[in-house]
């Protein structure tokens, strides 16, 4: 895979794909909060048959189960930068969709352990950009998109981690 260099000023992605225009408000990234649970067998089929999990927004469904395919390209600069100031960089491709995703762990809430709470931006790509490195132009939060820069610096970004889940 090729490296890619950063162009944080850019107006446009390589795809043409428009950011904010001067003077449109700024949009804040949105916050993720992964929660992890550890339970026994027997405690995850009580909690199923109670309907518990069901009646969670976007978790109830028809009952029949669905297979999807994310593959998850993580970049990165050679010594790892973006790791460093607890930041990763993403492109996801979920069948026909590609979205490029900024997260930054920041002060709000713990990261790592069992809750990980981080600022989290995401721009949807054409699917012909779904191996194309990352466009920073992209990132419409504008302290994140200043870390990131910041972190990067002068280094290039490369593929660091791909990840294939079905």
């Amino acid at each position: 895979m090729s490296s890619a260099r950063k162009n944080p000023t850019s107006k446009t992605s390589n795809s043409g794909a428009r950011r904010e225009a001067p003077g449109e408000a700024h949009r804040e990234a949105a916050r993720e909060i992964e929660l992890k649970l550890v339970v026994d067998p027997p405690t995850l089929a009580r909690i199923r048959k109670a309907g518990a999990l069901s009646r969670l927004p976007g978790v109830a469904g028809s009952g029949r189960s669905t297979v999807h395919n994310l593959t998850s390209l993580y970049w990165d600069t050679e010594n790892h930068a973006l790791a460093r100031a607890g930041i990763a960089l993403r492109v996801r491709s979920d069948g026909g969709r590609v979205v490029q995703a900024l997260k930054v762990a920041d002060s709000r809430g713990g990261s790592g352990g069992l809750v990980a709470n981080r600022a989290e931006d995401e721009a949807l790509r054409p699917a012909a950009d779904a191996l194309a490195p990352p466009d920073l132009s992209l990132v419409a939060d504008e302290q994140l998109r200043a870390r990131a820069v910041a972190a990067i610096g002068d280094e290039n970004l490369i593929p660091i981690f791909e990840s294939a889940i079905s």
